[in-house]
């Protein structure tokens, strides 16, 4: 898939989907820093999202949860993560794409913070799942030893693949780091992800791990969209029509962040509503 930056050889049609997203992200009250156009792959025949089961909604310190693919689509493309509740004292700690021996899962974590809370939260995980891909790899990439405030993990898909989705884990931060996630490179070649901790009081010798699944080019040629609010809040990055998501990465600046909310066209971002800046990006199939 190939972009030009010549503007003086663009067509109208091309200028005129510039208008409409430009319009869209006016209407919305957000930046789309990136659109890139539709690819000529399209996400594979079969696939589904799949959330984990039955989330649980309780005051317990810190939970788990797994989505696991069916056994007819077991391949892992992305996922999400929902954090519901909390009262606003709930931080991710993990969202990974994980290789299993039969069948993928998508697994993420989080964890009540410093100040914790009696307020009643659940979490759950989402997995969106396909056939076998000729290909398909998970790339994880760890960080030195961090602290106290901050620290972040590059993951890097090989050469002649591209991103087709993002993930990212704390290790050794205790309830004190916060999880984010940017898809980064340009819009028709997204081919890495950062993976960040910020940290809500400082903390010292943690690790945070940033994962890439990617897809040869050729065979899954992803496109990228990207929103980004600086009020805080939340913000919706949506795939172009008859495109499907397949993953997506949240940033928000701080450690609070509450969802990866992935469906069948769009990933949604939940930030806490004191955040700078919230950025949502969709990974388009």
């Amino acid at each position: 898939m190939k972009t030009t930056a010549d503007s003086g050889r663009k067509t109208a049609g091309t200028l005129w989907a510039g208008f409409v997203v430009a319009l869209i992200g006016a209407l919305l009250g957000a930046s789309v820093l990136m659109a890139s156009p539709a690819s000529a792959a399209t996400i594979p025949a079969g696939t589904v999202v799949v959330p984990s089961p039955n989330p649980v909604l309780n005051s317990a310190p810190d939970r788990t949860a797994t989505a696991t693919c069916p056994a007819d689509k077991p391949r892992v493309l992305g996922g999400g993560v929902k954090i519901v509740g909390g009262g606003g004292h709930v931080i991710l700690t993990r969202e990974q794409p994980v290789t299993g021996t039969s069948t993928d899962n998508f697994s993420v974590a989080a964890v009540e913070d410093s100040v914790g809370t009696t307020a009643n939260w659940s979490l759950q995980a989402i997995a969106v799942c396909s056939p076998a891909i000729t290909g398909l790899t998970i790339v994880s990439k760890a960080g030195q030893p961090q602290g106290p405030n901050f620290g972040n993990a590059i993951s890097t898909c090989p050469s002649g693949t591209n991103t087709i989705s993002a993930g990212g884990r704390i290790d050794g931060g205790g309830n004190l780091v916060g999880l984010n996630t940017s898809i980064e490179g340009g819009p028709a070649s997204s081919n890495r992800t950062t993976a960040a901790g910020f940290s809500t009081v400082g903390a010292s010798n943690w690790t945070v791990i940033a994962y890439t699944v990617c897809a040869p080019i050729g065979i899954l040629e992803a496109s990228m969209v990207k929103v980004q609010v600086n009020t805080g809040g939340s913000t919706t990055a949506t795939c172009p029509s008859g495109k499907k998501v397949t993953g997506g990465s949240v940033w928000s600046d701080s450690p609070y962040v509450t969802a990866l909310d992935i469906d069948a066209n769009r990933a949604r971002v939940l930030g806490q509503a004191s955040t700078p800046e919230v950025i949502a990006t969709a990974v388009c199939l």
